[in-house]
């Protein structure tokens, strides 16, 4: 069976329009969603799912007044396929893990917010929310996986 791929058409304007920020944590979805509408004072929300390919754990929030639009987006997803993995001693029975962005795969959550000058400042309250271990601004230029991120 032939495999076919299929590519995004982004606007040089779209990619410029929103950042990224990676967290990892060992928090459920919803719980990080929680913690950031209370740290940040956005009101994120669970997605509703548009396919069955739409397998990604999504919140997304968008702002009455300036139309800009937040997700938080899960890295991860383990489907209910087991599968053994053989050791030299041990047969270990291990869950099909698959990312959205396979070359971050450390990270457990992708924040994509509207562009800003106070980017920094978002990056250090989310750091200070418990439960969250490290937070980092993602250049966007070395991912690249970047059309993964672009839901609409």
């Amino acid at each position: 069976m032939k495999t076919k791929k299929v590519f995004l058409n982004i606007e040089p304007e779209d990619i410029d329009d929103f950042s990224v920020v990676a967290i990892h944590t060992n928090l459920e979805a919803y719980l990080v969603a929680y913690r950031l509408n209370k740290n940040l004072g956005c009101l994120l929300h669970n997605s509703e799912k548009k396919s069955i390919g739409d397998i990604y754990t999504r919140f997304k929030y968008v702002s009455k007044i300036s139309k800009d639009t937040w997700e938080l987006i899960s890295n991860h997803y383990e489907n209910d396929e087991i599968f053994t993995k053989k050791n030299l001693l041990f047969n270990i029975n291990e869950m099909n893990k698959k990312s959205l962005i396979p070359t971050f795969n450390s990270v457990d959550f992708f924040f994509k917010i509207p562009k800003s000058k106070i980017i920094n400042d978002w990056v250090k309250k989310i750091r200070k929310i418990e439960g969250i271990q490290l937070v980092y601004e993602i250049d966007k230029r070395i991912l690249n996986n970047l059309q993964n991120l672009i839901f609409e």
